[in-house]
């Protein structure tokens, strides 16, 4: 029952991944670049593509690059070295909330003095930006429906319903967050500048993804256990009786 239930979440949902991201991807960029020019109704942008392997032709926004002044440089430096410290504090040392948002700050801090040295000959533009986040959310939503099927496959016999919502929230989760994230970081890079590409690549990246999935899979797993628990103890209470 457990093998036939993960082919049964994994063969579907593949099929849909793989065949009909593209389609997806359409969507989601045609409300993205729509809500844009409502709220910046004088920019010029537009939607170019890419092949990607597996997943076929994908969209994605190109503004137009806006590149940081000397002021915003030194003040987000200022900042970024002010949170670290604030993170060695003796109080707060080896919080792991303080540790995430000390690497955040550090992550930052290196890419505000990589864009200062290199200024206007920094390589990375917001359509870069585009393509690497397009390239690197699609893969991730792939890996999070593979794990979302294999996680909730060999769960005993019991909570198939329970465990069907969680692949179906694990699989769509990153479809629809990194979209929204996409809209809401492009927009600051527009708006202000690329100073706070790395940050949004790398810190809000992948490692806010992998935090966001092991907290969901910690939900998970207390919901199962709490399920176990409780058929274990009307077991035992009928056993007594």
């Amino acid at each position: 029952m457990n093998f036939i239930y993960f082919m049964v979440m994994l063969v579907p949902s593949g099929y849909v991944y793989f065949t009909k991201m593209d389609n997806i991807n359409h969507f989601l960029i045609k409300h993205i670049v729509v809500f844009l020019k409502q709220i910046m109704p004088n920019t010029d942008m537009h939607i170019s593509s890419m092949m990607m392997k597996l997943f076929g032709d994908v969209e994605y926004v190109v503004l137009p690059t806006v590149y940081p002044s000397l002021k915003s440089i030194i003040i987000n430096l200022i900042v970024a070295v002010v949170i670290i410290l604030i993170t060695f504090y003796k109080k707060w040392r080896g919080h792991p909330a303080m540790i995430l948002i000390g690497i955040i700050a550090a992550v930052h801090m290196v890419h505000v003095l990589v864009v200062w040295y290199a200024g206007t000959d920094f390589k990375y533009t917001i359509a870069d930006f585009s393509i690497l986040y397009t390239k690197q959310e699609i893969g991730i939503s792939a890996a999070f429906m593979i794990f979302g099927a294999f996680v909730t496959a060999f769960w005993g016999n019991s909570g198939y319903i329970r465990r069907f919502f969680f692949f179906i929230l694990v699989a769509a989760y990153p479809i629809l967050l990194s979209f929204f994230r996409y809209l809401v970081f492009i927009y600051i890079l527009h708006q202000y500048s690329i100073i706070y590409m790395g940050i949004m690549y790398f810190a809000l990246g992948p490692i806010f993804d992998f935090l966001s999935l092991v907290m969901l899979y910690a939900f998970f797993l207390m919901s199962m256990s709490k399920m176990y628990e409780n058929k274990l103890r009307k077991g035992g209470l009928e056993i007594c009786s």
